[in-house]
């Protein structure tokens, strides 16, 4: 068997698991209407074991997989980020506050004078 014939039996695998994903979806959504007499407790458990199928289902496809190494570069990644201080945290948010106090100032000066004018033009 040829890598192409490997891929597109793969693809095939996955379009079926993915239509099998939303039919479950769609079910689920139908089926909460229609059982809405049902307690909301047991229909939320409900869901929710339908919810877990439908990400097992999901993680099997070859996009699941990719998705799953992604999450876990990504959180690896994201443990070598610096975070600022609480310190720099507080700081630059107080600077920020300020800069947005100072420009709406400007802003609002800016648009009186516009308005100052036009309406001298207009009489």
């Amino acid at each position: 068997m040829t890598v192409n014939q490997k891929h597109s039996k793969r693809s095939g695998q996955d379009t079926l698991l993915w239509c099998l994903v939303v039919v479950f979806c769609f079910g689920g959504i139908i089926a909460n209407h229609h059982f809405s007499a049902i307690d909301v407790s047991i229909r939320a458990i409900a869901g929710l074991g339908l919810f877990l199928m439908m990400l097992l289902i999901a993680y099997s496809t070859g996009q699941g997989k990719q998705f799953v190494k992604f999450a876990k570069e990504s959180r690896h990644e994201l443990r070598k980020v610096v975070w600022p201080t609480r310190d720099e945290a507080v700081k630059n948010t107080v600077m920020v506050a300020i800069i947005v106090a100072i420009m709406s100032v400007f802003l609002w000066g800016v648009d009186a004078l516009i308005a100052w004018g036009i309406s001298h033009f207009v009489q």
